[in-house]
C-alpha cells in the first residue's frame, strides 16, 4: 500500500539555488564530463522526482525572470512523462492565465 505521508518534497527556489545567468544549458554540453557539478546534481534531482508542482508569482504578465532562467538550464526531456501542476498567483484578475501559458510553452509540463 502506498503511504502518501512518506513523500519527501524537494524545493527548487531560484533565490536559494542561485542559478547563474544562463550561458550554456545542460543539453548544450557535448562532453558530459564538462557539466558543472551543481548543474548535474540539480538535473538528477529533477530526474528522480515523481512529479512537479511549479508555484509562481505574476511578473509583468509572465513568470519571474529568475524562474525562467532556472528552468531554461535544463532540457525538456528532464521533465518528461511525469505528472505536473502549475500554481500561479497574481494581484490582477486574469494575469495568472498568462503565466500558465508561459510555463506550458516552456516545454516544462507537456514535453514528450
Amino acid at each position: 500500500m502506498y503511504n502518501m505521508y512518506a513523500c519527501s518534497p524537494v524545493f527548487a527556489d531560484p533565490l536559494e539555488m542561485k542559478f547563474p545567468l544562463l550561458f550554456k544549458p545542460l543539453h548544450f554540453y557535448r562532453d558530459k564530463s564538462e557539466v558543472p557539478e551543481w548543474l548535474r546534481r540539480a538535473n538528477q534531482q529533477i530526474l528522480d522526482a515523481d512529479c512537479y508542482v511549479i508555484v509562481s508569482a505574476e511578473y509583468n504578465h509572465s513568470i519571474p525572470p529568475a524562474l525562467s532562467n532556472m528552468i531554461d538550464h535544463f532540457p525538456g526531456s528532464s521533465f518528461s512523462w511525469k505528472p505536473a501542476g502549475i500554481v500561479c498567483y497574481s494581484p490582477g484578475k486574469i494575469a495568472f492565465l498568462f503565466q500558465n501559458l508561459v510555463l506550458r510553452r516552456n516545454r516544462l509540463l507537456f514535453s514528450r
